[in-house]
């Protein structure tokens, strides 16, 4: 019976979930202060967010959990420790339920970021050269890509 008690808990109503939320805001500070960059990775989000940062004199930080690389996920915790500082935020974010829903109820607003594609193509090509490539969430990439002619990389991130 006790098992119950906490699946309808952990199970409620957006409703509550919302008063949920306002409860937290207002217990940690009384109102937010956000720059929430949203963009693909190689866009210039970072040079952006940083200059922004500058700017503004907000700090920047970084919404997700920062485990396992799943940046494209908000962390809940990570938000109520930045409401209200004056934060740049610049994340590979998906527009999932989870993700708005945290943006609405702290109201935080976004700016997108975008890229011409065939600029993006190139510059995560060069990334998976050059840096690494373990860190796109979505791309799995063979080992031997460096070594494959440029027309077959690129294919590979085109096909991401």
């Amino acid at each position: 019976m006790r098992g119950k008690g906490v699946f309808r808990m952990l199970h409620s109503s957006q409703a509550a979930m919302g008063t949920y939320y306002s409860r937290l805001k207002r217990w940690r500070h009384p109102s937010g202060r956000y720059v929430f960059l949203a963009a693909m990775p190689k866009s210039g989000s970072s040079f952006l967010s940083r200059a922004l940062c500058t700017a503004l004199g907000y700090r920047h930080s970084y919404l997700a959990c920062a485990y396992d690389n799943i940046e494209q996920e908000m962390y809940l915790p990570r938000v109520l420790d930045t409401y209200g500082e004056g934060t740049v935020v610049q994340q590979h974010v998906k527009a999932n339920k989870p993700n708005l829903d945290v943006l609405r109820e702290f109201g935080i607003r976004t700016t997108v970021l975008t890229r011409q594609l065939f600029d993006v193509v190139v510059s995560v090509r060069d990334h998976l050269l050059y840096e690494r490539l373990d860190n796109i969430p979505t791309l799995v990439v063979p080992p031997d890509y460096a070594k494959l002619p440029t027309e077959r990389q690129l294919d590979i991130v085109v096909t991401m």
